[in-house]
């Protein structure tokens, strides 16, 4: 976890030298750690909507409903990954999972912004500047990535001190779980009043 965590941070500070210096054996499972990160940062309310609705009405009709609302929650960063890979090109499309780090970021930002400052915008607002986000960085840094199969180091690269990644990575990280521990806390709070819920209860 340590390892991960200095990965990313080191990102976020550093992209072009990180992804020169990392190999292509390291982060192969971030795509999946960051994806879980977007769920738990942004997308709680959503996802506790489709677990009631199938608990309050289980039926075969309800689990392919459900079904479909869970691919429509990961629609976007399946799509921000794919973007990814198709700008990063077939030989460097290993490395897509960690670009999805700035989307991950603005979301779960934009997420705070509703619970703690009351800003109101359109629901795909932070989907749309997210994934933006990320494909830009993709043409920030992809010319440093190594093809597959070329040497790279194994450890991201000095920054006088692991510290300063590692607390990039605990400020993110902590940002992700505050966000998703009061919708949590705000969804088990109301369980009893809420029913299966429609995007204007939102």
């Amino acid at each position: 976890m340590r390892r991960t965590l200095h990965r990313w941070g080191a990102f976020l500070l550093r992209p072009r030298a990180t992804a020169a210096a990392l190999s292509p054996r390291e982060g192969i499972f971030d795509g999946l750690w960051l994806g879980l990160a977007y769920i738990v940062g942004s997308q709680l309310v959503p996802l506790g909507q489709i677990v009631k609705t199938f608990m309050v009405t289980a039926s075969s009709s309800r689990l392919l409903s459900a079904a479909g609302g869970l691919g429509r929650m990961l629609l976007a960063p399946i799509i921000v990954i794919l973007l990814v890979e198709l700008l990063l090109g077939r030989d460097k499309a290993y490395r897509r999972g960690i670009y999805l780090l700035p989307f991950v970021l603005v979301t779960t930002a934009a997420n705070l912004l509703r619970q703690y400052g009351g800003a109101t915008f359109d629901d795909m607002a932070p989907i749309f500047i997210g994934g933006a986000a990320s494909l830009a960085l993709v043409f920030f840094t992809r010319a440093q990535v190594p093809a597959e199969g070329e040497g790279a180091a194994t450890e991201p690269p000095s920054l006088g001190s692991s510290q300063a990644a590692l607390l990039a990575s605990a400020l993110s990280l902590g940002a992700v779980l505050a966000s998703g521990g009061h919708d949590a806390r705000l969804y088990f709070d109301r369980w009893d009043r809420w029913g299966p819920l429609g995007p204007s209860d939102e």
